[in-house]
């Protein structure tokens, strides 16, 4: 999967105008131009791990830990 085009800080910015609810989904949506879903995933990775969490990569991990030596004999 590939690394999101939407910059931390934008994020950010639009979560932070919709906890001032002055705006209207619709013109936070415009503003950062991106669909209501997408303001729904960043509110409640926001909600639930704070800024962290809206930097958090999606993509897979090929490596762990320790996980080099695995397998071998």
């Amino acid at each position: 999967m590939a690394r999101s085009r939407h910059s931390i800080e934008q994020k950010l910015g639009a979560v932070r105008m919709m906890e001032e609810e002055i705006y209207s989904w619709k013109e936070i949506m415009e503003a950062h131009d991106v669909s209501w879903d997408t303001l729904r995933v960043w509110k409640a990775k926001f909600d639930t791990g704070g800024i962290d969490a809206l930097n958090e990569s999606r993509t897979q991990r090929l490596y762990t830990e320790g996980s080099e030596n695995r397998g071998r004999a």
